[in-house]
């Protein structure tokens, strides 16, 4: 199910809890994307889907960055 609700949150519009679920789903079945049997039931599609929600650039761009000056 956990791997289901990635693409659901993200039709919503919901990006952020979408990357949240996507990289919990791929993790909870292992990193090593060949064994991933999350990744491989994938079709190409999801596969990018995923891509672009777990891509770095995606989630934190430098010019976007802000810094707070608590401690």
């Amino acid at each position: 199910m956990i791997g289901k609700m990635a693409p659901i949150e993200l039709s919503h519009g919901g990006k952020t809890w979408a990357q949240l679920y996507a990289a919990m789903a791929l993790h909870s079945y292992g990193r090593d994307l060949n064994r991933n049997a999350l990744w491989l039931s994938l079709s190409p599609e999801g596969k990018e889907i995923y891509r672009s929600l777990l891509d770095p650039r995606a989630v934190l761009r430098c010019e976007d960055a802000q810094t707070d000056s608590s401690p």
